[in-house]
């Protein structure tokens, strides 16, 4: 038993000198994950200011207050589009199925008179 306990404690002590180790290079790439944040950040700004700039007459015309909120605004006009087609559709087959069904009792009925 105080075998496995120094064992274990062994590997406690490898495990730790192998973190110890490892964490300079885990607090570099975190510096640079966070250096590269913020240069995106930067570039997405750059960007959301030139499309402001280039589509500025256009959204003053819709009255939307840049071309993000446009395309947002459109493309859950276009979701809802299509989320009632698809009811419309479902609506559509399930008439379908119940005039066959109609159908096909209406035609099992026209048998049995005779």
């Amino acid at each position: 038993r105080n075998r496995t306990i120094r064992h274990n404690e062994n590997q406690i002590a490898e495990f730790q000198l192998k973190i110890d180790r490892l964490m300079p290079d885990q607090q570099k790439l975190e510096r640079s994950i966070d250096a590269r944040e913020v240069d995106i950040k930067q570039l997405r700004d750059e960007m959301n200011r030139v499309e402001d700039a280039v589509f500025k007459d256009f959204c003053a015309i819709i009255g939307v207050p840049n071309i993000r909120h446009y395309e947002e605004r459109e493309l859950r006009a276009q979701q809802d589009r299509a989320r009632r087609r698809m009811e419309f559709e479902n609506t559509i087959h399930k008439l379908d199925n119940q005039l066959e069904c109609e159908k096909s009792q209406d035609t099992e009925g026209m048998y049995t008179l005779k």
